[in-house]
């Protein structure tokens, strides 16, 4: 009974793990078409997305006051604000490369999604520890990893490239460091020590074949 329900659990995972696929594929062709068919080439004035920037914002006097109503605070200030330039670009070309980073970024969470696919095909079947397995945890692990330290990098730079394109008429722009996700990085690391352990475990189980 437990193994049947085991298994069940396991068929609604792969059916998740599907359907996330299906829809970051679905994605993933309408964008192509989108940066296909609205090349600059043969489609100049075609409609662009915009490009986002994190940025700060120092205010012009130095802070904000802030009332307050409720008791036990005496005053507030807000020193210091966070927002986000959507910038339209003269150059339709910077848009439609703009686009090509978004696709790398799905085509890399497709590649994880089918990597967790076949451990999951695996696992009920009854054959998940193997080195095959063993080597997609590691490669999803560092995925993941790199991720999480591309994307705060790729931030700053976008905002440190808009700032300079962009002046604030009462304040300051300053590029700002968007911080990176510590779970995605803790995560990525779990995954590559899990997937060592699976490597152990398979080389274990052969071992114990081939003596039997």
């Amino acid at each position: 009974m437990d193994g049947a329900a085991h298994r069940h659990g396991g068929r609604w995972l792969l059916v998740i793990v599907r359907l996330c696929k299906v829809f970051i594929a679905i994605l993933m062709a309408s964008m192509t078409v989108y940066w296909l068919v609205c090349c600059p080439l043969w489609w100049s004035s075609a409609p662009r997305i915009p490009v986002y920037a994190p940025v700060g914002i120092d205010l012009a006097d130095g802070s904000f006051v802030v009332t307050s109503a409720q008791p036990g605070v005496q005053a507030v200030s807000l020193t210091r604000l966070q927002g986000e330039l959507a910038l339209d670009m003269v150059s339709p070309w910077l848009d439609w490369a703009y686009v090509i980073v978004f696709l790398v970024f799905l085509g890399l969470a497709f590649w994880i999604l089918h990597l967790l696919e076949r451990i999951v095909n695996d696992v009920l079947s009854g054959s998940a520890l193997s080195r095959a397995n063993a080597r997609r945890l590691r490669l999803i692990g560092l995925m993941t990893v790199i991720e999480s330290l591309i994307t705060p990098l790729g931030s700053y730079l976008a905002s440190l490239w808009a700032v300079n394109r962009v002046v604030l008429a009462a304040g300051e722009l300053r590029p700002t460091w968007e911080e990176g996700s510590m779970a995605a990085f803790l995560t990525g690391w779990l995954l590559i020590l899990l997937g060592e352990v699976f490597r152990r475990g398979a080389a274990m189980r052969e071992e114990q074949e081939l003596t039997v």
